[in-house]
């Protein structure tokens, strides 16, 4: 049998928000409500807990602990509402809301 490329292992507590956005217009708001500055391309930035990652020119992955998760999501919405082109995505086991 081949060896394996990857191997892939679930990390338990944790969880994510899929951010998109026009990151030159939003950028700062995005940076001050999470809690991370914007990553340059193709980078990611972690302090602490949480890692936000650049996905693609208006796409960020903020990767952080399920207990943060609906304050985080709170956090964002309020700091972006009127923004046109954002909506944020949550993606955990555990239930998650604003």
């Amino acid at each position: 049998m081949a060896e394996a490329l990857a191997t892939i292992t679930p990390v338990a507590g944790l969880g994510m928000i899929t951010i998109r956005a026009d990151l030159d217009r939003a950028g700062d708001a995005l940076a001050e409500a999470a809690g991370l500055a914007i990553p340059d391309d193709t980078a990611t930035v972690t302090d602490g807990s949480r890692t936000l990652a650049w996905m693609s020119p208006d796409e960020l992955l903020l990767i952080l602990p399920v207990a943060e998760l609906a304050a985080a999501l709170s956090d964002l919405t309020q700091a972006l509402t009127g923004e046109h082109g954002w909506w944020p995505t949550c993606r955990t086991r555990a239930p998650c809301s604003t």
